[in-house]
């Protein structure tokens, strides 16, 4: 699933990206070759760096395959 329409990014780049120690949506950018476009993911992005250090599923119910 893409969460970053400007970007292109999906849901398994992200998810690899907090696990491998993005702790902002920024460095999840930077790690992908990406920049912030329109800004619409960012909260998205925070809220899955969030559940991620939490241990929590995703708050908008997406799955990682």
């Amino acid at each position: 699933m893409v969460l970053c329409l400007c970007n292109g990014l999906s849901d398994r780049q992200v998810a690899h990206c907090i696990r491998e120690g993005a702790t902002r949506p920024r460095e999840i950018y930077a790690a992908c070759g990406a920049r912030a476009q329109c800004g619409t993911c960012t909260r998205h992005l925070l809220d899955l760096i969030r559940a991620s250090a939490t241990g929590q599923p995703d708050p908008h119910g997406h799955q990682e395959h």
